[in-house]
């Protein structure tokens, strides 16, 4: 899951969902995420959630 405000979400959603950037203390969660893992996206200001979506490359 991606914890993250409404801006956020909305500023990945216009990449496309092409990457997602985590903080640095997620990086080994981050690490062990591969192809086809989905993640949903929690919107912290409306505390509802706010998509999913598959990974579709490993971590870099």
């Amino acid at each position: 899951m991606i914890v993250g405000s409404l801006d956020n979400f909305r500023r990945t959603a216009e990449l496309g969902f092409t990457i997602q950037g985590v903080k640095s203390r997620h990086r080994k969660k981050a690490e062990r995420m591969a192809a086809g893992d989905q993640i949903a996206h929690y919107a912290t200001g409306l505390k509802v959630f706010a998509g999913i979506a598959t990974i579709m490359s490993p971590f870099f």
